[in-house]
């Protein structure tokens, strides 16, 4: 794959799970006030929080040219994802809520929402990790 459409098309993920979160701190939703089992806070805070990140990671994905960093970033975010759902599995909560409410707005289910992100984040990662070991191996060529 082309490294600039990868980190085009990660860019475009990135914002839209960023609204999706967004959305559901400003929209309102039950879980709002709920704390995350993993990470202690409420979900309203880290809704935005990660939100907020991932847009600035979005925007430097579709303004900038420095592709290092990109996939530096894209690979950041989805190994701290991915551990994020490793501890949700090792608590016994295997529906990740990703993207807060958003999924209920499209009428998804908790299933379907949790195999679409799956498979972004499985996405990222395998793209992003693949364009820094390819860049690592033509430095060291």
């Amino acid at each position: 794959m082309n490294k600039m459409l990868f980190i085009k098309s990660a860019g475009i993920l990135l914002m839209l799970t960023a609204l999706a979160k967004l959305y559901t701190a400003i929209a309102g939703s039950r879980i709002l006030n709920l704390h995350d089992p993993i990470l202690g806070f409420r979900f309203r805070y880290e809704f935005l929080a990660v939100g907020v990140a991932e847009i600035i990671i979005a925007c430097l994905c579709l303004t900038a040219r420095r592709t290092k960093l990109q996939f530096g970033l894209i690979a950041y975010l989805g190994t701290s994802f991915a551990i994020y759902r490793l501890g949700l599995w090792s608590v016994g909560i295997f529906a990740c809520p990703c993207l807060g409410s958003f999924p209920d707005a499209l009428h998804l289910s908790k299933t379907a929402a949790n195999v679409l992100t799956g498979g972004m984040l499985i996405y990222l990662l395998a793209g992003s990790y693949y364009g820094l070991l390819n860049k690592w191996e033509r430095k060291s060529a």
